[in-house]
């Protein structure tokens, strides 16, 4: 295992780590409350590192990295180097895979890769180059400012006030920073960053949507109106799956789950 320190595009620092080798290189973009050293994180990483190089690294806010979470708006920055990175390591086809906001920021860092002239207004800021070859999303939400599950609406109440903001960092060590975002949905267009189902219609290459049907922070039908949102769109290498009883991200997922989401990928991009 290699530890890097990274620089966004903005200057913020960016912890990661390669392990393993293979014929592909996977980039893991974690959940909120996740980061390198944490056990669910840990674990996926082992298990992608059976079919390939795997690059993990700690989002904005979360871990040894600097700076504070934007809640997926800046962290595609922080995807971009850690592809950059990982593109020095081998040439092998890169893979990104995010989980629950990874997924977010893994989806709006394709989308933003393929066609940032499409995008929204405020995402001009938003400036990424490494294209990734293939994308799986786990778990990943349709809209943003989602309240519809008791649980996100519990999360947008602490991530709106500053005390709320605090006991997250009090009790999951994540620095988390609403300055980027708009306060309310009720925002202008072009003040809120291009939506998850305009995000996956600008992105041509492999998509891969997962999704548990018991997951309780997201309805499964998220990920899938996503999905025919690229379909509609025209890529017809976008692909589907709803997994009976499997739950949230990264401890929703099984190593049966990695194992088939690296066999899609050795096929996308084969």
């Amino acid at each position: 295992m290699t530890v890097e320190t990274l620089r966004s595009a903005d200057g913020t620092r960016i912890v990661a780590e390669v392990t393993g080798d293979g014929p592909r290189t996977f980039v893991i973009a974690h959940g909120l409350t996740g980061h390198r050293a944490r056990a669910g994180v840990r674990l996926i990483t082992q298990w992608f590192a059976q079919h390939g190089r795997v690059v993990v690294f700690d989002q904005r806010g979360h871990g040894q990295s600097g700076g504070a979470s934007t809640l997926g708006y800046r962290e595609p920055l922080d995807l971009d180097v850690a592809c950059a990175w990982a593109r020095t390591l081998s040439d092998a086809p890169l893979v990104t895979v995010g989980f629950s906001l990874g997924a977010s920021v893994a989806l709006r860092h394709a989308a933003l890769a393929s066609a940032p002239e499409r995008a929204s207004a405020i995402d001009a800021a938003i400036t990424v180059r490494e294209r990734p070859d293939a994308t799986a999303l786990v778990s990943g939400v349709g809209e943003w400012y989602f309240r519809g599950t008791h649980i996100m609406d519990r999360l947008g109440r602490l991530i709106e006030t500053p005390w709320g903001r605090v006991a997250i960092r009090a009790t999951q060590g994540v620095r988390v920073s609403m300055g980027d975002w708009p306060p309310r949905p009720t925002a202008p267009a072009a003040d809120i960053p291009t939506q998850p189902s305009a995000c996956a219609a600008l992105i041509g290459g492999p998509l891969l949507f997962v999704h548990g049907d018991r997951d309780h922070y997201f309805p499964p039908e998220h990920s899938a109106r996503v999905h025919a949102a690229a379909v509609a769109a025209g890529n017809d290498r976008a692909t589907l799956w709803i997994e009976p009883g499997m739950g949230h991200a990264e401890h929703g997922t099984s190593e049966q789950l990695v194992r088939r989401i690296a066999d899609w990928a050795a096929t996308a991009t084969s």
